[in-house]
């Protein structure tokens, strides 16, 4: 297998780009957590032929980004967080993370935040596919208030995940993830990933490498009456 050549960064290198680029965006609140080691992850099999426009988020933040960010407070999370989370981007140097906290003058706060873009669902191609990672270091909160992940179609919630410690994946990326959007066949939707955090902990997740595909086979049922018009 082939393993990303950025494992090779040395942890010095990697321990500087952190103490730079962690002060706006945070996987705990206290804004003290540091990982055990880098993970390099494994390049995907598909070479992204069905990635959607900037399925791996690889034009970088808006304006530049064909996705439309939305974050409360305002903390870009379009980028390379190699150095924060010291796992790379499932595919290419960027992704999306959705969760965890941001600085917005006061201290870390958890983060509410979504991108979307408009696109069309082919007949042919109406699966929904992206991988993800997931981690939260802080506890999860004394009562479940609501912290999740999810994706959105037209503003519907068509997946979610509590941003729980039970849902971690850290350090791996998961496996692809579908969801069937054939309802939306042959209609342009709004596309949306996001993260709602409430409370005063959080979780975090990143997305990236997002295609539609053909999804599995259907199998048509044959009936008597079917097999009969066959040999009229």
């Amino acid at each position: 297998m082939r393993m990303r050549t950025r494992w090779t960064l040395m942890s010095g290198i990697l321990a500087v780009l952190m103490a730079s680029g962690a002060a706006a965006a945070t996987l705990d609140r206290s804004g003290s957590w540091t990982p055990p080691k880098f993970q390099p992850p494994l390049l995907p099999t598909n070479l992204g032929d069905a990635l959607i426009n900037d399925g791996s988020f690889e034009l970088g933040p808006p304006p530049a980004s064909a996705w439309t960010e939305v974050a409360n407070p305002t903390c870009g999370r379009i980028g390379d967080f190699t150095s924060v989370w010291y796992v790379s981007a499932f595919d290419g140097t960027n992704d999306y993370w959705a969760g965890g906290y941001c600085d917005g003058g006061s201290g870390n706060v958890p983060l509410t935040s979504s991108v979307t873009q408009t696109i069309t669902i082919p007949t042919a191609t109406p699966q929904l596919s992206f991988h993800y990672i997931a981690f939260r270091p802080d506890a999860d909160d004394a009562a479940p208030d609501g912290d999740h992940a999810y994706v959105a179609a037209n503003g519907a919630e068509v997946w979610t995940l509590p941003l729980v410690r039970a849902s971690d994946t850290y350090p791996e990326w998961s496996e692809a993830i579908t969801v069937d959007l054939s309802a939306y066949a042959d209609q342009s939707i709004a596309l949306t990933f996001g993260g709602i955090s409430e409370g005063g902990l959080t979780g975090n997740i990143r997305f990236d490498f997002i295609e539609l595909t053909a999804g599995p086979a259907i199998v048509e049922t044959a009936t008597w009456g079917a097999v009969k018009a066959l040999y009229r």
